[in-house]
């Protein structure tokens, strides 16, 4: 969105995405965009909370 020019720096800057409250799973998913002195995005954060209702391991 912010590439697009649909949001500033500073709405994209620090997003929370909270999903799964409807179904007792609740997440918090946290993004954060950092750009280059060009306004070029050059790092993309991500984390979050969950809460862990099951585990696997996936092989790739």
């Amino acid at each position: 969105m912010y590439q697009h020019g649909q949001r500033s720096l500073r709405e994209v800057e620090h997003v929370m995405f909270r999903q799964g409250y409807s179904m007792d799973c609740p997440s918090e998913i946290k993004v954060g965009l950092r750009l280059s002195e060009s306004g070029e995005i050059n790092q993309v954060r991500v984390g979050g909370v969950v809460v862990g209702i099951e585990r696997r391991h996936i092989t790739i």
